[in-house]
């Protein structure tokens, strides 16, 4: 991306100067034309940028966002659609994006096409940013004359997977905020509050209630080796981080989180519907069946799962049927067998990958909802109980000490 300063004119007549960054005086003039500006000097601004500058631009060189991607895939899909030439449509939309990352990336693609290359194989060359997913699907497209339709089913796997992240997170923001203020609130009680009464409790004469026993030797406790349970949780952060990056323990954590309860379930539906649309899409572009699922493993983003899709390869490799292999991976509930089975006697295994991955969308939309109105009496029930607790260790010296005096 390059720097250019412009003079322009608005419909007014009035003049108008400023920057903009792009990769042609062209992009400029097609960005001041869509502002309702009027061009009449485009020249590239040579000098020197500070280090903070050239930083952000080299970290957003390397970076695409979803949002992006999939804004990109539909504006393909409707510019290949009206029979604009690839090389054409790559170039429009590399001066009017916004993301400098795909700018830049689309500029070497339309080089590699200008010099020979296909477009399966331009797009091959910037891993980072097209999954094996999106290489396979664009080259199927390429081979069978439908690349439209190959921008098409990306970009509606890519908008599922945005749209299922918002929601989960969205659900996950509250509990986060409960969770995190009632930590704060129990240290600055522990840290500050209850020091402060324990020397009022020592001028009593009577014994003080088990619950103030309790907090006031919790609160020692904290206060007195807090600095070696802090490191002792930096260590074992550390430690259990390092080994959930090794294949075992992704292999276990990712066994463990489709097991826990409420939100293991959620995670399951998420990873099913994965499985099904890509799938589906996978044999849809005219993907082998074998070579579909090891790309499916790759992008469940579970290691318990992905195993299972790889037996299911192996399965399908030495001659057995999907459903078959499925049943005996032991991963998939009853209904995708039975669909799988169907499918695979009809014929139209994709349609019915596709009707599981709608059925699992709708229910992933049903539990998120549902995940709230469960979450929430967990967290009222939680933050009572420790209310309660406090109150009953810091007022019930106090209500003793009253009787005391009457």
């Amino acid at each position: 991306m390059k720097t250019f300063t412009y003079q322009a004119r608005d419909y007014k007549g009035n003049q108008v100067q400023g920057k903009v960054d792009s990769i042609s005086a062209n992009g400029v003039a097609t960005y001041l034309l869509q502002e309702g500006l009027i061009p009449t000097k485009i020249e590239e601004l040579l000098e020197s940028q500070s280090f903070f500058e050239r930083l952000e631009k080299k970290l957003k060189v390397y970076h695409v966002k979803p949002k992006d991607l999939m804004v990109f895939c539909r504006q393909m899909h409707a510019l290949i659609k009206a029979s604009v030439p690839v090389v054409n449509a790559l170039t429009y939309l590399t001066e009017s994006t916004k993301s400098i990352a795909l700018a830049s990336c689309l500029e070497g693609v339309i080089n590699a096409i200008s010099g020979g290359q296909t477009l399966t194989q331009a797009f091959a060359k910037y891993p980072n940013i097209f999954t094996p997913i999106f290489i396979s699907i664009i080259d199927a497209g390429e081979n069978s004359g439908q690349l439209e339709m190959a921008f098409l089913r990306i970009a509606e796997h890519l908008e599922f997977e945005l749209k299922t992240g918002r929601q989960f997170k969205a659900v996950m923001r509250y509990p986060a905020m409960v969770i995190t203020v009632a930590t704060i609130a129990l240290l600055v009680i522990n840290f500050m509050v209850v020091p402060t009464f324990v020397k009022l409790f020592a001028g009593f004469k009577t014994e003080l209630p088990i619950p103030t026993r309790i907090l006031i030797a919790v609160s020692n406790f904290l206060v007195g080796n807090w600095l070696y349970l802090l490191i002792g949780i930096i260590i074992i952060v550390l430690i259990a981080g390092r080994y959930f990056k090794t294949k075992p323990g992704r292999l276990l954590w990712d066994e463990y989180k489709l097991k826990i309860p409420i939100i293991g379930n959620i995670l399951q539906q998420i990873i099913l519907a994965r499985f099904a649309r890509i799938f589906a899409m996978m044999i849809q572009a005219g993907v082998p069946i074998a070579r579909g699922l090891v790309l499916v493993a790759k992008v469940v983003n579970n290691e318990y799962i992905s195993n299972g899709i790889l037996f299911i390869r192996n399965g399908v490799e030495h001659g057995e049927s999907i459903s078959k292999t499925a049943a005996q991976a032991g991963l998939f509930p009853p209904m995708i067998l039975q669909m799988l089975n169907v499918g695979e006697e009809t014929g139209s295994i994709d349609y019915l990958l596709l009707e599981i991955a709608k059925y699992y969308e709708e229910e992933i939309k049903y539990s998120l909802d549902r995940l709230s109105e469960t979450i929430e009496p967990i967290l009222l029930i939680f933050m009572g109980g420790m209310v309660l607790i406090l109150a009953m260790g810091v007022f019930l010296p106090m209500w003793n000490m009253v009787k005391f005096v009457h």
